[in-house]
């Protein structure tokens, strides 16, 4: 619930190198050359970027352009993360990312681990700022260790020590939802081998567990301050303020202060900017339009993934849509996410 310590520092950094990559884009020879690109996608984008707008005019506040000073995820961001996705749909890094890199960054993140700890909460942050959010971003990273196959001996022997860095910092961050993100990814990967290669089925079912995993909240309690199930609740209430077209994006907070108060919870003195899930975020921010379009863009990044049989990059959705359904949003979390909805995005028949 509290804000990250470096959240709004990272959206800046996160927005000046966007801005970069589309100036790049732009003055390059090969200057945005989509002819591939699915139209609903576009569409899909096209209509959240309206909605946006219509936002801006009819649901203005302090947070609604920025976001809080805290987290600075407003309209802006959301703009910049479409540009990021469209920007990235027809950029291919495979084999570009070298497993000997990958371990390097998770042995820093490591260190750095356990020599920040967030403050008040006991529990190490990286450089990442939040607990949720090292764990996440570490789930993001471990697949690079493994695809493509290790060639060698000594890529495997990385990829072992790496994954035991993985679980330590599981465990010394206390993340139930990174636990959980990454026992699905591991299944994911079991199942793809039960089913001789193919990802449909084992991405089916690991996607139906994601839901089901939502029920936790409800039946095992945080504290107060953490309290999944109230936050969600809340939310819904906020969501239907203005269910279809939400309440705009960065407004959040507005809107679940107001559900707090009217429903009477515990958490009308505690400072929530967030759902704590990314979909619920997008419906009261966004509305049914906006959670709709949310759904849409990412079974369309599985499908992409599943037809190309691109099994990294579904481990890698899945870990961040079971991060992200439990936690507030990092950015670093968001670049990811929208970078695979860029990945995913082109035609099936390309």
């Amino acid at each position: 619930m509290g804000p990250g310590s470096f959240e709004g520092s990272k959206v800046i950094v996160a927005e000046l190198i966007i801005s970069i990559l589309l100036v790049f884009n732009v003055i390059s020879s090969d200057s945005i050359k989509h002819k591939n690109i699915n139209r609903i996608w576009l569409l899909g984008l096209a209509v959240l970027f309206i909605l946006s707008i219509i936002h801006l005019f009819f649901n203005q506040t302090q947070t609604v352009l920025f976001g809080n000073q805290f987290r600075l995820q407003g309209t802006l961001l959301l703009w910049f993360l479409m540009t990021l996705a469209f920007l990235t749909s027809k950029i291919s890094i495979e084999n570009r990312i070298k497993p000997w890199v990958v371990f390097a960054v998770l042995v820093i993140q490591f260190i750095l681990s356990i020599l920040f700890i967030g403050v008040g909460a006991d529990r190490p942050i990286g450089t990442l700022g939040e607990p949720n959010a090292l764990a996440a971003t570490v789930l993001f990273l471990w697949p690079f260790l493994f695809f493509p196959k290790p060639n060698n001996r000594k890529y495997w022997i990385i990829g072992f020590i790496g994954v035991i860095i993985i679980c330590i910092i599981l465990l010394i961050t206390g993340s139930r939802s990174g636990i959980i993100a990454f026992g699905i990814q591991l299944l994911f990967l079991y199942l793809v081998r039960a089913f001789y290669g193919r990802s449909f089925f084992p991405t089916i079912i690991s996607i139906l567990l994601i839901v089901c995993s939502l029920a936790i909240p409800f039946y095992i309690q945080g504290n107060l301050y953490e309290n999944r199930s109230e936050i969600w609740q809340s939310s819904l209430s906020a969501a239907s303020k203005s269910p279809l077209i939400g309440v705009g994006f960065g407004n959040v907070e507005y809107a679940l202060h107001e559900a707090n108060v009217r429903i009477g919870n515990h958490l009308p003195g505690y400072y929530v900017d967030s759902a704590h899930n990314i979909f619920l975020d997008f419906l009261v921010q966004g509305g049914i339009i906006g959670f709709l379009i949310l759904i849409y863009l990412i079974l369309n990044t599985f499908r992409g993934f599943i037809f190309h049989n691109n099994t990294r990059n579904i481990v890698l959705l899945l870990g961040l849509t079971a991060s992200l359904s439990f936690n507030p949003a990092s950015v670093v979390s968001l670049i990811q996410f929208w970078w695979l909805i860029g990945q995913g995005s082109a035609r099936q028949n390309s």
